[in-house]
């Protein structure tokens, strides 16, 4: 390191930035004040320096001698201020340029995307837009309706879903001709579950724990907190509200008893060690502290490893089923339920005496050689039933071992029965089932609605059929089937809030008081303030416009194929495209919003939505034509809709990307090798690569059977052990089998908390890539807090900002 010497006579100081020309000996300068001296690190870069920094005051020279063919110099000061390089021809003589210190390429690494500072804020506003979550519809006590909304907002910063609700009055005979006036937002920290009870006049706030207890209980009533509860851990763990086994409490009709569901204790642990030893059957030194003035710090080891749910579910003890008494002021454990199993979806009988619940086994019976607890989160094929069990009325302080009643099944002979609701008379329990999808094997199928007369002594007769499941649509406008999870809240009409969407317009509340089956006229509930939500935002939406194209398959079976064509307003001619196939298989795109996708149409691109043959939302013939045919029948459909895409003259064949997560990434791979021509770069967003990696290391290994071999074939080979005759058949429907003919630059976008399509998958799949001598780029993001749908809000923000720009360098 060489020091060069500093001859200044004065310093000009404009904007705390100081600037310096330089010679081959001297770096000299002029200006208003006294003399100082500054250190000078010799590197090699242009003849011109531009220092900013906070305290010019006590600047200093250090002199070292002198230096020749001075070509490149980086001012470091004694407070550690960068400075930035600017070549001298650059600048105007030795004029003062008022630009704050940045860091130079030889201080720190390069950022990567770089240039999209316009596409980030444009982000940045598109995911400030909220989310509705839930609504609460009350009559007003003078006239109308009193309406309370839940929303979530992507809070960037925190990476976090920030929770809050308003409340606004729907005066009576409101037309949705003006804005309506909420109240103030009451953000829901700490909040775990919020649920409303039947009147309206009370509601259950569930708060997070803190050590040595799960939860606090809280009943509201009017502006106050009437009730309160610390709920220790030893009781039970966290509440599930996760919209699967658990979507708020149910509250008996006198609101008497709310039922709930949470994660059942720990069964076995460990002794504690590392304190006073006692006798076997003595108390703790935890559990008897109070005895014990002083003593060492004891310990528990882990202890025995549990099996879980899977996928979001990874270390929760299964969910169980408690009771809070709101006269006794008590929470109790029901007992009595099938062992081996998980409960939830709770709902009192009209009498409220009992319970009617669902409970999935541990051990799925319809999988008889998948000896272990599988994943559980989008897969309706799980074997699961409704079973009602007698809560009885107990003294305070009563403990769960009073209860001695037997829970009865209610729906012997299906092999899947969820989500109970009773009719508003209370003489018909209603419930969905997903049989079609238990049988066959496939994760998502067609549901249907079926219920159970209901008397005052309890279920009465067999079950009946009230929506079948659908076959084929005949006609575009036809009814499809049903395809839904669970059931809503409140699902029998009265007045009724729906949210509706389009992809060019984020979720809004409509509002029908009259629910007659003839005519149902819907209300659009503005609130004030809600739009806009940002200028550029403003300006983007209404220029994103779509359009539905029904697609004649290449091969048979000749079922329904759609492509959604999305597209700017003004394109008067071709644009670079995005092929979008879809996750699952057995899902579907909807024509709603999402904000990754509104934002790539802003910034440029068309995208080509597909719903392949497979796809929920076209009968149960279409969703059963898949399994054995992946890699192949979904392939061609995506080729068929890009084409018919193109036909519309919107499409440049010539720059196509392709972008896909889970199966849509599985296409991704299978498109860029089967179509090396036809797709510049691509995106894969936690993808199936390679089916015999994954199924050693998913929580759903049973999906790859079913997927690769067809139902039929692929329950008949299911096995824990696979043998090489599955492996191989694995091979030739993975996109592994296609990595040598890749010529697209591919960007993989992994979760490492993935349980469903871990992360191997893809890291092998890229090893084999990479090993060509003629490799494409290609680039990896590891997000290390996320699963398997990447949807942590800054997760979601970086993925779809590096995916521009990824296809922005690959797309001309």
């Amino acid at each position: 390191m060489k020091w060069c010497r500093i001859q200044a006579t004065s310093f000009r100081v404009q904007w705390q930035t100081l600037s310096f020309a330089c010679d081959k000996r001297l770096l000299h300068g002029s200006c208003w004040t006294s003399p100082g001296l500054c250190r000078v690190h010799v590197l090699q870069c242009p003849t011109f320096v531009q220092l900013g920094f906070a305290n010019y005051r006590s600047l200093r020279v250090i002199r070292s001698g002198l230096v020749s063919n001075i070509t490149d110099l980086q001012l470091v000061l004694a407070f550690a201020v960068r400075c930035r390089i600017v070549p001298l021809a650059q600048t105007k003589g030795h004029g003062v340029c008022a630009t704050m210190p940045q860091a130079s390429a030889a201080s720190g690494p390069r950022e990567e995307p770089a240039g999209m500072e316009a596409e980030a804020q444009l982000l940045t506003s598109l995911q400030e837009i909220p989310n509705i979550s839930k609504c609460w519809l009350r009559p007003a006590q003078a006239d109308g309706f009193s309406l309370t909304v839940q929303f979530s907002q992507r809070n960037l910063p925190s990476n976090s879903q920030r929770k809050y609700v308003q409340t606004v009055h729907i005066p009576k005979g409101f037309a949705g001709d003006y804005e309506l006036t909420p109240s103030f937002p009451n953000e829901l920290k700490d909040v775990q579950m919020l649920s409303v009870s039947p009147s309206g006049k009370r509601m259950l706030v569930v708060r997070g724990g803190s050590e040595g207890n799960s939860c606090t209980l809280e009943i509201w009533m009017g502006n106050r907190v009437t009730k309160e509860m610390v709920v220790p851990k030893k009781l039970h763990g966290s509440v599930y509200n996760d919209g699967w086994f658990g979507s708020g409490a149910a509250w008996t009709a006198n609101e008497s008893r709310i039922a709930y569901v949470a994660e059942a204790p720990a069964a076995v642990q460990t002794p504690a060690w590392g304190g006073l030893a006692s006798s076997p059957g003595t108390a703790s030194k935890e559990e008897s502290s109070e005895k014990i003035a002083a003593a060492p710090q004891t310990w528990r080891g882990v202890g025995e490893w549990q099996e879980d749910w899977g996928e979001l579910n990874v270390g929760k003890a299964p969910p169980s089923l408690y009771v809070l008494d709101l006269k006794r002021w008590n929470v109790k454990s029901v007992r009595g339920l099938p062992p081996d199993s998980s409960v939830g979806q709770p709902e009192w009988t009209p009498d409220g005496k009992s319970v009617v619940c669902t409970v999935w086994f541990h051990r799925a019976c319809n999988l008889p050689t998948m000896a272990r607890r599988l994943g559980i989160v989008y897969c309706l094929n799980r074997p699961c039933a409704l079973y009602s069990i007698e809560i009885p009325f107990t003294c305070k302080n009563s403990t769960p071992a009073d209860s001695t009643t037997q829970a009865t099944c209610l729906t012997e002979g299906l092999l899947s029965a969820m989500s109970p609701k009773f009719s508003p008379r209370g003489d018909k329990l209603i419930f969905l089932s997903h049989d079609a999808a238990a049988s066959s094997g496939v994760h998502s199928a067609t549901a249907a609605l079926k219920s159970i007369q209901w008397t005052l002594e309890g279920a009465k007769g067999g079950i009946q059929t009230l929506v079948d499941v659908v076959s084929r649509a005949h006609g575009a406008d036809s009814f499809p089937g049903l395809y839904l999870a669970a059931l809503p809240e409140t699902p029998f009409l009265s007045a009724v809030v729906a949210v509706a969407s389009s992809l060019h317009k984020p979720a809004s509340l409509q509002l029908s008081a009259d629910t007659s089956l003839s005519s149902v006229q819907w209300l659009h509930l503005a609130l004030e303030g809600s739009w806009p939500y940002d200028k550029a935002v403003e300006e983007a939406l209404p220029n994103i416009t779509h359009q539905v194209l029904q697609v004649t398959p290449s091969n048979e079976p000749n079922l329904p194929v759609e492509a959604v064509l999305i597209s700017h307003k003004d394109a008067k001619q071709a644009r670079p495209t995005v092929l979008l196939p879809h996750g699952g298989p057995h899902s579907c795109y909807p024509t709603s919003f999402f904000t990754g996708y509104a934002f790539l149409v802003t910034v440029g691109f068309n995208l080509v939505l597909v719903n392949f043959r497979g796809s929920t939302g076209f009968g149960e013939d279409a969703i059963q034509s898949l399994p054995g045919n992946i890699g192949t029948n979904d392939v061609l459909d995506c080729m068929a809709c890009l084409q018919a895409a193109a036909d519309t003259g919107l499409v440049d064949m010539s720059q196509v990307a392709v972008m896909g997560g889970s199966h849509g990434g599985f296409l991704s791979g299978h498109l860029v090798g089967q179509y090396p021509a036809a797709f510049k770069c691509g995106v894969l967003r936690n993808p199936v690569m390679d089916l015999g990696l994954m199924i050693h290391c998913s929580d759903i290994p049973d999906w790859t059977y079913i997927e690769a071999f067809g139902c039929q074939e692929g329950l008949k080979r299911m096995r824990v052990k696979p043998t090489p005759e599955d492996l191989h058949g694995w091979r030739k429907v993975s996109p592994i089998a296609h990595v040598d003919k890749v010529t697209a630059p591919l960007f993989f976008m992994l979760g490492a908390k993935d349980m469903r399509v871990p992360m191997q998958d893809a890291k092998q799949y890229l090893a084999a890539f990479r090993a060509r001598s003629d490799a494409p780029e290609s680039r990896v993001i590891v997000f290390p807090d996320d699963t398997h749908a990447l949807d942590k809000p800054q997760t979601e923000f970086e993925q779809f900002l590096s995916a521009a720009w990824w296809i922005k360098r690959h797309l001309p």
